[in-house]
This record gives structure tokens, C-alpha cells and sequence, in this order.
């Protein structure tokens, strides 16, 4: 892929599993949404990432989240902070639960996302990174912001953001929800990789990127979005007698050849009820064919929203059901 674009952007959609012991919002199976910033070393890159994923959010209604931001350095200045993190942690460790302990072996940045309140607060008394980032890294993070200010992307630096995955480096953010996710409140993060691909012997390639799970993203939308998101069909044809049953299959599927969302009447009940099925599924539109409207050839749709009807010509039946639901766009 890098020889094809010295920047490529990528999404992705699909099912993970994790080994952790699953917490509220937080299974053994998920589904996640990626995406990938590759190429580009730009800060400019960082902040648009986010700020799409912000934008995002905020085309789905979501409030109460907060997005936080830190820089976690680069390979030049990382490694002397850690090692003025560990002699700083090392006092503290009869206080620190046993987690921490074990992570102040294996990577001390991770003592200061420890959700355990009273380590929290010994994180908080600790050296912070941004006092001894080198000054590419403090140049870098200094440019984020800026190009978050300049869209009015809200933010908060939030020094303790560090991810739990070790090849991170420089912007690093998470974006929290407020309310109804317990003390695992993330409910999205990522950050720059820079190293990542050298690391499975590709050619350097800096990148940034994000993962959301859906789970989470469902677990806080309001109600009246979820309703909103689920599909309408276009067209509910009611179908009054055995030959217009047949007749509707062969409507049903020259109807869905271009595109549309088609449901229609199975079991050859009233049209009454057909009628009420058609509203239990919010259908758009309804196309009522009986005795009548095969004899002439005309059938008729109904607007489900405005109660207007028109009678469509067998001969045009898919132009006209196309220009009839394009004027209520």
C-alpha cells in the first residue's frame, strides 16, 4: 500500500475478541471500528483524525463525552522520562496496588492510567511527560492544538493518558463518556504509531489512528437515535388476492433491482392489516395492488408520512416510484 499513495487512509468494520475478565461495556467479543492515517508524520493529520471522529459524535447526537489529549514523546526523550518515572514511582510502591506493581517492572507510563482511586492520586503527585519532551515532540503537541483550536475541536491535555499499548508514541488521546459506562469510561482512543510498521519489517511509515467499539458507542446513544438509525423501507406493497400476491414478488424484486428497501405481504391476510404492518414498520410508502388495479394497469401509491396517493402506470412502475419517493427527500 505505501507505494501507492504517500498517504493512505483506511477504515475498517469487523469482529475482535479480547482476554481480559469483561466489565461493564467491555466483553470477550466486540465489534470495532478502525481507522488508519498512514504516511504522514504531520501533526495536521492527528487533528484532523480527531476531528472527524469528534464531528462524528456529534452527527449522532452523543453529549457528556470529553476528549483528552497527551503526548507521550518519541524514542529521543521517552526513555529518560522513564527512567524519572520509575525512580519517582519507586517510593510509592507499598501504596500502589498490585497491578501497578507489576506494570512499574514492565512499563511505569502505565502506573498513571491506573483506575484504583488511591493510585490515581499518587499519579497525579508524579513527573509529568510534558516536562521533558525534547522540542520536536513539545513543537509537535503545540501544533495539535493549535490546528483542534483553529476548527473549535473542544479538548482537555489530560497528562495521565498514556494507552495501554507500548508502541505508542507522541499524540495519544481518548475520548471519555461521562455517564453510563463505570470506571472503563473510554469509549474510544488511539494515537500515533510511528515505529509500528518497521516493527513488522515494512519501510518507515508514520501513522495515526483510532478503535471504537460499537458495543460501547450503542451502550450511550440516546433512544431516539438508535430508533432513528433503523432502516425504513421504501415501500410496503399490499397485495389483495392470489394474483396480485404473485404479481407483487415480481414487483418486489424489479423494485429492490434499483435499489430500494421492499417488504410486501406474505401471507394473504386483509388489507387492513396489511395496511397496519406497513405502519408497525414505518414504511415509507405503500403500493396497494388488487382485482381493480391489475385490470387497469394502475396501481397506487401511498405517502405513509402525508396520506397522499397516486395512481403509477404498470408501464413506468419503476420511474415514477423512483420520482415519487426523490420528491420526499
Amino acid at each position: 500500500m505505501h507505494g501507492r499513495n504517500p498517504l493512505t487512509k483506511l477504515y475498517y468494520f469487523g469482529p475482535m475478541f479480547r482476554y481480559e475478565r469483561p466489565q461493564a461495556g467491555r466483553f470477550r467479543q466486540f465489534y470495532q471500528i478502525g481507522v488508519e492515517a498512514m504516511g504522514s508524520a504531520s501533526p495536521a493529520v492527528d487533528a484532523e483524525v480527531i476531528t472527524m471522529l469528534m464531528e462524528f459524535f456529534k452527527a449522532l447526537g452523543l453529549t457528556g463525552l470529553e476528549l483528552q489529549i497527551n503526548s507521550l514523546g518519541c524514542k529521543d526523550c521517552r526513555p529518560q522520562y522513564r527512567k524519572i518515572l520509575k525512580t519517582a514511582i519507586k517510593t510509592h510502591l507499598n501504596d500502589l496496588c498490585a497491578n501497578c506493581n507489576q506494570r512499574y517492572e514492565r512499563n511505569p507510563l502505565r502506573v498513571l492510567d491506573c483506575k484504583v482511586e488511591r493510585d490515581s492520586e499518587i499519579a497525579r503527585g508524579l513527573p509529568k511527560i510534558k516536562d521533558h519532551l525534547c522540542s520536536q515532540c513539545e513543537d509537535d503537541f503545540a501544533e495539535v492544538q493549535k490546528f483542534l483550536d483553529s476548527v473549535q475541536t473542544s479538548y482537555t491535555v489530560n497528562d495521565q493518558i498514556v494507552r495501554g499499548l507500548d508502541y505508542y508514541n507522541r499524540t495519544t488521546f481518548e475520548v471519555i463518556s461521562k455517564t453510563g459506562l463505570g470506571s472503563q469510561n473510554a469509549v474510544c482512543g488511539g494515537g500515533r504509531y510511528d515505529s509500528l510498521v518497521e516493527d513488522f519489517e515494512g519501510p518507515p511509515t508514520p501513522c495515526f489512528g483510532f478503535a471504537l467499539g460499537m458495543e460501547r458507542l450503542i451502550s450511550i446513544l440516546p433512544e431516539e437515535k438508535l430508533q432513528s438509525l433503523e432502516q425504513r423501507p421504501d415501500i410496503y406493497l399490499v397485495s389483495l388476492g392470489e394474483e396480485a400476491q404473485k404479481l407483487a414478488f415480481a414487483i418486489a424484486h424489479q423494485l429492490r433491482g434499483v435499489g430500494l428497501y421492499v417488504e410486501r405481504e406474505i401471507e394473504g391476510a386483509s388489507m387492513k392489516s396489511q395496511m397496519r404492518k406497513a405502519n408497525k414498520l414505518a414504511s415509507r410508502f405503500t403500493l396497494i395492488i388488487g382485482e381493480n388495479e391489475i385490470k387497469n394497469r394502475q396501481y397506487v401509491l401511498k405517502n405513509m408520512d402525508g396520506g397522499e396517493q397516486w395512481d403509477i402506470s404498470a408501464n413506468a412502475l419503476t420511474e415514477d416510484v423512483l420520482a415519487r419517493l426523490k420528491s420526499f427527500e
